[in-house]
């Protein structure tokens, strides 16, 4: 059992602990949260960004207006951001995306990165959920795989453009059932388990000659995917079987029709076509 004067101390402790959060994480440090960062506009929209260890400037969250980032962000709308941008005399390079620069930003719609963003943050883009068209550019560099938590929140997407990644996760573009359009770039070589699974909207995609193996129910449940274009000239390995194969149209390069035709997988499709 405490005694009063613990109890008392306890109280106290409670007390300064909570005024240290509050502190940290409401107020903050003005000093901490404004160094380096700036905001100008693009097309009508204001930007904020923060300098970088490498001369260049990263999209951030809003540092000079709000101390904090779970405040109320401004990113609404349709933004795009340019490659560049100048402030007080000087122009610099627009290199990443911060951590938390889209967080909680529900009236965004539209957001397209210019090529030349090389760093992106995978938590650029938590309860960003109401986008419904994003940019990714392909010189971004420090995702290898794309994983299942950098989008997997945004269950409004249409259109999406994918980074320059090797390989897309398991269950990375999962149960986006109002995606229309994805571009997959040429850097991929593989696709996991369950990528493109539940994508209900989804009515044709093209895979690069680049991608080399395909996971088990990749497309599953993707139910009006029913058009392929595959680039490769050697039939991509797919584990598993591909869904929904009897109704699906295949288009691959002219010279490989007989290549899928033979193939235990591919070959199920209701038609391969050259092109």
């Amino acid at each position: 059992m405490f005694k009063p004067t613990n109890l008392f101390m306890l109280s106290l402790l409670t007390v300064m602990l909570i005024s240290s959060c509050e502190s940290d994480t409401i107020e903050g440090d003005p000093d901490y949260f404004k160094s380096g960062a700036f905001v100008e506009s693009s097309d009508g929209v204001d930007i904020c960004y923060i300098t970088n260890d490498n001369g260049g400037v990263d999209v951030t969250w809003d540092r000079v207006n709000t101390t904090f980032y779970l405040n109320e962000q401004v990113y609404e709308g349709e933004v795009t951001v340019p490659a560049t941008v100048t402030h007080d005399g000087t122009t610099y390079q627009v290199t990443g995306v911060d951590d938390f620069a889209f967080y909680g930003c529900t009236s965004l719609k539209s957001l397209e990165l210019p090529e030349g963003i090389t760093t992106l943050s995978e938590k650029a883009f938590i309860r960003a959920t109401k986008m419904t068209n994003l940019y990714l550019p392909s010189t971004i560099s420090n995702i290898d795989t794309l994983k299942y938590k950098l989008l997997g929140s945004m269950t409004s997407l249409v259109t999406l453009h994918l980074p320059g990644v090797t390989v897309i996760g398991d269950s990375a573009v999962y149960k986006l059932t109002k995606l229309k359009t994805v571009e997959i770039p040429s850097t991929v070589e593989a696709i996991g388990v369950g990528a493109f699974a539940r994508c209900s909207a989804l009515t044709s995609i093209t895979i690069p000659a680049s991608v080399k193996t395909i996971g088990e129910k990749c497309f599953e449940a993707a139910s009006k995917l029913v058009t392929y274009h595959v680039e490769a000239t050697v039939p991509p390995t797919v584990d598993g079987s591909l869904y929904n194969a009897s109704k699906v149209t295949l288009y691959v390069p002219e010279e490989s029709v007989d290549a899928y035709k033979a193939d235990a997988v591919w070959g199920q499709c209701k038609s391969i076509i050259g092109e």
